[in-house]
């Protein structure tokens, strides 16, 4: 009995830290748009594989995106933190990626959180062999970077009932 009230303590603290994930478009620093939404969406991607975090649906976003933006003018990163916070994301991702020279690009992503609006970490990744380099292999080290460093800041505790 009393392993079992520990193992269900133990899920429900570990259910209640789930950290949820919507990622916003990135900032399109020097290639085409359907390039910037490709790198997007690998990124979701690689940060599901990567495991820890809960992914917001990209078509969730779309669809509270099209109607704050009949309300307003311009989205600035206010908006963003409350359009994560209204889809039940306990953080945003944003970012950049951006093309430096022919065979040069680069990639920062920002987590924030929604509660606080605080900026809690960065990560970046620089491909000196062209977009190949960075689809594979960058956006891949980027998701793994935000997944463990978040999982290092909110740990898993475990609590153990005794009677």
């Amino acid at each position: 009995m009393i392993r079992y009230i520990s193992l269900l303590l133990f899920i429900g603290l570990s259910l209640g830290q789930n950290i949820v994930v919507a990622v916003f478009d990135f900032e399109n620093n020097g290639l085409n748009d359907a390039q910037v939404r490709q790198v997007t969406s690998r990124l979701e991607s690689e940060l599901e594989k990567a495991g820890g975090l809960t992914i917001v649906e990209r078509k969730q976003i779309n669809d509270l995106l099209e109607e704050k933006k009949l309300q307003m003018s311009g989205i600035v990163d206010d908006d963003l933190v409350e359009i994560g916070s209204m889809l039940g994301a306990t953080h945003i991702l944003k970012g950049s990626v951006g093309k430096m020279t022919d065979n040069y690009y680069t990639i920062t992503a920002k987590l924030i959180n929604t509660g606080s609006g605080v900026l809690e970490e960065t990560a970046n990744y620089d491909a000196e062999n062209g977009l190949p380099v960075l689809m594979k292999k960058g956006l891949r080290a980027l998701a793994r970077d935000l997944v463990n460093i978040e999982a290092e800041k909110s740990g898993v505790v475990q609590y153990e009932l005794s009677i």
